[in-house]
């Protein structure tokens, strides 16, 4: 009895919602049903029925546009998209995560680093945000929160905005000066290097650029 409740908790809070989309007639519609509300369904408005293609984990493309969720992806091509990890996705020309783009980012060259760290042949990211200063040639995830390039330490949460033009209200810490050879990781918020200890958790906000260069 107690693992048969077990195995039920584990169904209730792991498997609990689904996305579908369907169509009827030149209609598009995409439902959310979970088992803390009541179902959700609604059309996706101006989709085209007859080459609408649902993918996976939630995306969907027609001759027009990509959605996620039922929501358009502004900008992306239908021809060109690839669904990759972590909720990144591109097409020839942009990089976006969820259905925000990555201001300036080269899909050629972009590379996911890990906790929502990345960066192309120009900028660092973290999110949808251009970290500002970041040396993206030298630029490594060490892990717990923490990056390094050639001369400054990175610590940002491993958390992202699903408001694609809102400010960045998460917390970066920009630690200068740093000594790269000796440099590690002590704990989430605390790391050293051979000169000083440096912990984010007293390091002013900073801001995040939104374009790169600017």
């Amino acid at each position: 009895m107690k693992r048969a409740l077990l195995v039920l908790l584990i169904l209730v809070l792991c498997g609990c919602t689904s996305w579908r989309y369907r169509t009827e007639g030149e209609k598009v519609f995409f439902s959310i049903r979970s088992w803390n509300h009541d179902p959700l369904d609604y059309e996706v408005k101006g989709a085209d029925a007859s080459s609408f293609r649902p993918l996976r984990d939630g995306y969907a493309k027609d001759r027009h546009r990509v959605y996620l969720k039922g929501d358009v992806i502004s900008g992306a091509d239908p021809a060109t998209f690839q669904i990759l990890r972590d909720g990144y996705s591109k097409d020839s020309v942009r990089v976006f995560l969820g259905r925000c783009v990555l201001p300036g980012a080269n899909p050629n060259t972009w590379v996911l680093l890990g906790d929502y760290w990345s960066r192309d042949a120009r900028s660092v990211f973290h999110a949808q945000r251009v970290i500002p200063g970041a040396q993206p040639e030298t630029f490594r995830y060490l892990g717990r929160n923490w990056a390094l390039d050639g001369r400054r330490a990175f610590h940002h949460l491993p958390l992202y905005t699903e408001d694609c033009d809102g400010p960045d209200q998460l917390r970066l810490s920009i630690f200068d000066d740093v000594d790269p050879e000796s440099f590690v990781v002590v704990e989430s918020f605390k790391a050293k290097d051979s000169r000083r200890e440096y912990d984010a958790l007293r390091r002013p906000i900073q801001p995040a650029q939104t374009t790169p260069g600017s």
